[in-house]
């Protein structure tokens, strides 16, 4: 165990990894202790998230994953078997169900059993498999399910011919805002290191020693000028066969062991990542000049990440920054709220929108030239008071 816990440190590999290449040397290893060590490991990877804590399954005897259906873009249904069941938590196989990892959400969704329909709160990852967190129910292990994945939260849904993208979207903003960083820290290696992302927003954390110097000399233009590349890059358009011009396409390949060892060295950047230890692929994304291993749920291209909008940056340890941002349909929701804050100042300082910057420099700096003024009123009102003290002491002693 020592053994491994140091080689996952230096290598930075998954554990899924590490022990594929164990037993495919024919390396023994205590899978039981491999079990409770991975389990922290998810638990302290999801951070905030409630992640497996609570969740305590046998071992499963056989769990498939589907494979395209755990990142697709379109609505997802699927008849599976139930091969654990407490009332409280389910593990199906095939499992339609993307988990939790790597700091982006989990599917959602429904799963209809023995006539009965529950709702799928989140889905998770163990050392043991992919399990559903469900609403109370009569336990059926065995029986049949139909699942059917909520597409909505995964990725988007049309309502009046608007495209509301969530998750997936945030999870496309980190990988151009992860090239963005590189580029300019000068890099070949990854800067991450962790990421939250959910339908509400992003948060990433990077390594900024890189970069010291320029946020030290100024952090908001540091920002200014990041959050118009990633928004560049957004908006960036490529030619198509037709000749077109067409937003960056989102290109998801996935390469076997033998495959993955006869690309040039540093094609993709990052961890190497699987979906479940039993799963026999590698997965990539690659958008534009960005190409990473990543097996987590993405956008169709790189126009549904805009606007993309930071929101704030603050530090989480040594040399580690978190960017705070929002993308795509949360990011108009962030600049309308934007715009109302600015109606409301421009409301109360009674000039039009296009003024108020202009406006607000006029009044800070009337108010520091009242400060000033201010200042120097209550130098002379307490040289006043000194003369006044002393004057008075002077007569009181001239009278003894």
């Amino acid at each position: 165990m020592e053994t491994l816990h140091r080689y996952h440190s230096d290598t930075g590999l998954p554990v899924e990894m590490i022990l594929t290449l164990l037993e495919e040397e024919g390396i023994p290893y205590d899978k039981q202790q491999v079990a409770v060590w991975m389990n922290e490991e998810v638990r302290l990877g999801e951070g905030t998230q409630t992640g497996n804590r609570g969740v305590s399954l046998p071992s499963l005897p056989s769990q498939r994953l589907m494979g395209e259906a755990l990142t697709s873009w379109e609505p997802a249904t699927a008849d599976c078997s139930v091969v654990f069941d407490d009332g409280r938590f389910v593990a199906l196989d095939p499992c339609p169900f993307y988990p939790t990892q790597a700091g982006q959400e989990g599917d959602c969704g429904e799963i209809t059993l023995g006539g009965e329909t529950v709702a799928v709160k989140r889905t998770v990852k163990t050392a043991q498999g992919v399990v559903c967190e469900v609403t109370p129910h009569t336990p059926h292990v065995g029986a049949p399910a139909q699942c059917r994945v909520d597409v909505t939260h995964r990725q988007w849904a049309c309502d009046c011919c608007l495209r509301i993208r969530r998750v997936a979207t945030h999870h496309t903003a980190t990988h151009l805002l992860h090239g963005v960083l590189r580029e300019r820290a000068g890099c070949g290696q990854s800067l991450q290191e962790g990421s939250r992302i959910d339908a509400d927003g992003l948060t990433f954390d990077f390594y900024a020693g890189f970069l010291s110097d320029r946020l030290r000399a100024d952090t908001a233009g540091f920002l200014k000028e990041v959050e118009k590349e990633v928004n560049d890059l957004a908006r960036a358009g490529v030619l198509d066969r037709h000749g077109s011009l067409v937003a960056l396409p989102v290109v998801k390949q996935d390469f076997s062991k033998q495959q993955l060892g006869t690309l040039p060295k540093g094609s993709f950047i990052g961890d190497i990542v699987r979906i479940s230890g039993k799963d026999s692929v590698f997965h990539t994304v690659s958008i534009g000049a960005s190409r990473e291993f990543c097996c987590g749920q993405h956008a169709r291209c790189s126009s549904d990440v805009y606007p993309f909008v930071i929101t704030g940056m603050q530090s989480v340890s040594a040399g580690i920054k978190r960017i705070e941002a929002k993308a795509g349909r949360a990011g108009i929701d962030a600049l309308m709220k934007n715009r109302e804050s600015l109606q409301e100042v421009s409301r109360l300082l009674k000039v039009n929108e296009d003024a108020v910057v202009k406006r607000v420099a006029s009044v800070v700096k009337e108010n520091g030239e009242l400060e000033k003024k201010n200042r120097g009123y209550l130098r002379m009102a307490l040289q006043n008071l000194n003369c006044s003290y002393s004057c008075v002491v002077g007569t009181c002693r001239f009278g003894s």
